[in-house]
């Protein structure tokens, strides 16, 4: 059994994301068994799955066999993005002062925090849309954190949910995760008898609004402009 570290697999990883065309063996593989995912040679040769499949229980352990699963997923949605454009965005978060972290480690964080292959298929989505410089990669790391974390269930409501308020009792979890933020309805107050006001005699006003509301966060619009329609 080879021994590896995180530093061996997080740079593997980066390799892959980096250094490697990603073969069309990882497109269309829903229905393939993981056996047989393991078995395909093709998958064997890219840099990360022949290191997690060295480390010793791989395939014996149920865990490390959905993590597995997951990683090829997230990778089967980076085949169109060119080489040349993963290796150009990756450099520059490496080169930058402001990320401590990594990108092939940040990203072995978030992938392991999925609940499943879907959630790091969708979190791939977000990863080729900053690779396509349609988010920054701040809006990646924050979106991806939601998206790992929520129910699909619960994601796939958000996305259908054009209206612009919704109750916000009804939101909570929504409100608690990310995708929704709070606003309150200005309050109107108009007076019938405006002289009566100035006397400081009876008079009759009528208030409106104060209503509290959920709409969609700044990081919900963004996650809703890439995923609406891709799950």
């Amino acid at each position: 059994m080879e021994d590896f570290t995180l530093k061996d697999v997080s740079d593997s990883f980066e390799k892959t994301l980096v250094s490697s065309e990603l073969s069309d063996a990882v497109i269309n593989i829903a229905e393939v068994s993981l056996d047989n995912l393991l078995d395909n040679g093709v998958l064997r040769e890219i840099p990360i799955i022949s290191t997690l499949v060295g480390i010793g229980k791989t395939t014996n352990n149920i865990r490390n066999q959905l993590f597995l699963k997951k990683i090829i997923y997230f990778i089967s949605e980076l085949n169109n993005v060119s080489q040349k454009e993963r290796q150009r965005l990756i450099s520059d978060i490496e080169s930058s002062k402001e990320y401590k972290v990594k990108v092939g480690e940040k990203l072995l964080y978030i992938i392991d925090k999925c609940a499943d292959y879907q959630s790091a298929e969708l979190v791939a989505k977000l990863f080729c849309a900053f690779l396509e410089e349609k988010i920054s990669y701040d809006q990646f790391l924050k979106s991806s954190s939601i998206v790992s974390n929520i129910l699909i269930a619960d994601l796939i409501d958000f996305l259908d949910n054009e209206k612009k308020y919704r109750s916000a009792k009804d939101l909570g979890d929504l409100i608690g995760i990310g995708l929704c933020s709070l606003e309150i309805e200005p309050v109107d107050v108009s007076v019938e008898k405006e002289a009566d006001w100035e006397m400081e005699r009876n008079y009759s006003a009528d208030v409106s609004g104060g209503e509290l509301y959920a709409v969609d966060s700044e990081i919900g619009k963004v996650i809703k402009s890439v995923l609406k329609g891709k799950i």
